[in-house]
Formats: structure tokens, C-alpha cells, sequence
């Protein structure tokens, strides 16, 4: 058994006065520009993610007057075999607690409800969050009671948002991407450590007296000893990473066919793009290995914006299979027929205007 987010309500954010969209294992929103698909799936982000981007632009505004809130409901549900079921798991309702999970007397959900107001005394965005007493009918969901406060932040239910401008070489270089967090995890035992450090040892070794250019500078460089007074063990240079901590600081990944490879810079933001995708699922899988081995429930939700940028056709259809593969929940905005073509009927979300922003089923 597991859960899944059934319905989403947005009201008062960007462009968005009050929408609501049901949702799929994996859902495709499809639609026009600027007809909302972004906004929605920042508004996810409001109430699963960080939210730290929130601004006074991010208010609905209509005929000149300011939302003066925005509200975002989520309703979540238990299922089994891709069908609600009556009640959550035992380690759901564990996670969830009891005070948090509602029933209409047959079937269990949980009503999250997250609003933001500008607190004028503080200057700042202040983000509250309740379970509802109820999950309020779609005509007067706004008026409903907001329930009691809650917090609702859990390492078992992540939420990930992967915008259109990604690139795997930047992602080498920032801690703070999936890349940059799963090298920072990596770990190896003392034995390991000693027997790899000592192979590169040897490697440098080799390296520098089976160079001339290489053994005349570290030849030349011992003069610093005399210089600095210096009684250490001297010069040495290391072609390669002297330390198994710095490995991952001078990460290259090379992609090619049989007969040959190149560096990612080498490569079209098509195959950067893909790989940042990618990596964001060795993440997930890496996080989903550690809940299986603590015994815990894991839920990731995914929000991806554009997964065909710089892709061919036939790419956009693998890539859309590798996403829909993760596990969790995926929610993903697209302009491509290819990908709307290979996803089921029942997945597709169309976004559109007409006197405000609407969501449809196809």
C-alpha cells in the first residue's frame, strides 16, 4: 500500500485565482504558454517544498486590486495496486498521526491546507499550514474551517522540483545539487581508503618520473626548502587527486560511444539536460535503497518542468518512460506532442484560459 496526492486547489497565486486539478501516479500537463502549468507546480512546491522563493509577485492580481492570500489545498489518500483504498497503512497512519487523518465515515484522506499572507510587522511571508476538518466541496472550498495547525514536513514524503534550465555540468559544481549531494554521501571503509590512496600515491609516482617536463619542475621546486628554512619531507606533485575525500572535486563525466568518449562540455545541453534528469533519479533511487534498509515508508513527489529541452523526438520518449519508471509520484509540464503521445489518456491534464485559468481532462 501507498499514497498518493488525489487533488490540488490553488487560489490567489500568480496567475492562478482558484483552480483545481486532479491528479495521476503520473500526471502531463499540457497547454499553451502561459496558461499556468509553471505557476502550479510552484504552488506544489509552496506547500510540499521550499518556499522561500514566495514575493509580492506572486499574488493574484485582478482589476488592480491584490490577493491578499494565497491558499493551496492538498488532498492525500491511501492506495493499493493504483486504487484508492479505505485507509492508510499502519506506517502511514504512524507517519501521519491520527490527529492529522480525516474519514467521511468510509474512506480515510488527509486534507493539507497552506496559506501564505505578508506579515507587515515583521516584513516578511508568513506561511501557515492546518489539516482541514473536512475535505470541502469544490464550490465553497475557500470558506471551509481551516482545521487545526500543523507542521508537514517529512524526509519520507520529499518533494523535488527540477526546472527547464538544467545542466549536469553545473551540477558538478554545486553541493546543493542531487549530484552535488549524493558525492558528498559517498563513503569507504579505512581498509578501502588506505589501499586506494596508496594505489594513487603510486600512480603520482609514476606519472611524474615518467615525465621529464614533470621531474624538472619538482627538481627545480625543492629550492623553496632552502628558502623557507623548510625541513619537511620536500616537494611533491600530484597529477592526480592526493586524497580519496577530493575525488569528487575534480568529477569529470565522459559520455560516448564504444570507439570513443568526451567530456559533458563536449555534449549539447540535450544530453546535459538528460543527464541532470537523470541524476535526479540516481538520487531518489539512492534515498529509496535507505528507507528499504531502515525499514521506513518513502514517498518522493516530482515536479518537472520540460523534460524535451534539446531532445529529439525519439529521446523525449525514453526520457518520459525513465520518469514515469521513478518511483513516487511525478507531475511533469510539457509542449511536446511526443511525450503527450506515449503518455496515457488518463495522465493528460490540459491547462487553459478562458475569463481565468482552467484544467481539463482530455
Amino acid at each position: 500500500m501507498s499514497i498518493l496526492i488525489k487533488t490540488v486547489r490553488v487560489a490567489g497565486f500568480r496567475g492562478l485565482e482558484n483552480l483545481e486539478v486532479e491528479l495521476e501516479q503520473t500526471t502531463v500537463l499540457t497547454g499553451m504558454n502561459n496558461t499556468g502549468k509553471t505557476s502550479f507546480l510552484k504552488a506544489l512546491q509552496i506547500a510540499l517544498g521550499n518556499r522561500q522563493f514566495v514575493s509580492q509577485d506572486d499574488f493574484f492580481i485582478k482589476n488592480d486590486r491584490c490577493a491578499e492570500q494565497i491558499t493551496i489545498d492538498v488532498l492525500i489518500v491511501p492506495v493499493d495496486a493504483g486504487k484508492q483504498n479505505y485507509d492508510f497503512s499502519e506506517d502511514w497512519e504512524v507517519l501521519f498521526t491520527t490527529d492529522r487523518i480525516r474519514t467521511d465515515g468510509i474512506k480515510s484522506f488527509l486534507p493539507l491546507r497552506t496559506t501564505v499572507t505578508f506579515d507587515a510587522i515583521k516584513n516578511s511571508y508568513k506561511v501557515q499550514q492546518t489539516i482541514l476538518k473536512e475535505w470541502p466541496s469544490k464550490t465553497d472550498w475557500l470558506k471551509a474551517d481551516k482545521g487545526n495547525k500543523t507542521t508537514f514536513r517529512f524526509d519520507e514524503l520529499p518533494f523535488f522540483y527540477m526546472d527547464a534550465q538544467r545542466d549536469i555540468l553545473e551540477d558538478t559544481k554545486l553541493r546543493s545539487s542531487y549530484l552535488g549531494k549524493m558525492l558528498s554521501k559517498i563513503e569507504y571503509s579505512d581498509d578501502d581508503i588506505e589501499a586506494i590512496e596508496q594505489q594513487i600515491e603510486q600512480l603520482n609516482e609514476k606519472a611524474v618520473s615518467s615525465s621529464d617536463i614533470l621531474s624538472n619542475i619538482k627538481e627545480t621546486l625543492k629550492g623553496l626548502d632552502s628558502a623557507l628554512d623548510n625541513q619537511s619531507g620536500g616537494i611533491e606533485i600530484t597529477p592526480f587527486t592526493k586524497k580519496i575525500r577530493d575525488l569528487n572535486k575534480g568529477l569529470t563525466i565522459y559520455y560516448g560511444d564504444s570507439q570513443d568518449s568526451f567530456s559533458m562540455e563536449y555534449h549539447g545541453m540535450g544530453t546535459r539536460s538528460w543527464s541532470s534528469l537523470l541524476t535526479l533519479k540516481s538520487f531518489i533511487c539512492l534515498l529509496a535503497s535507505n528507507a528499504k534498509k531502515e525499514k521506513t515508508v518513502f514517498f518522493p513527489i516530482l515536479a518537472i518542468e520540460e523534460p524535451e529541452a534539446h531532445l529529439h523526438p525519439n529521446a523525449q520518449k525514453q526520457l518520459y518512460s525513465q520518469i514515469n519508471s521513478i518511483a513516487g509520484q511525478k507531475i511533469i509540464s510539457t509542449h511536446s506532442p511526443y511525450i503527450a503521445a506515449v503518455a496515457e489518456l488518463g495522465q493528460i491534464r490540459n491547462f487553459y484560459k478562458d475569463q481565468g485559468v482552467y484544467c481539463g481532462r482530455v
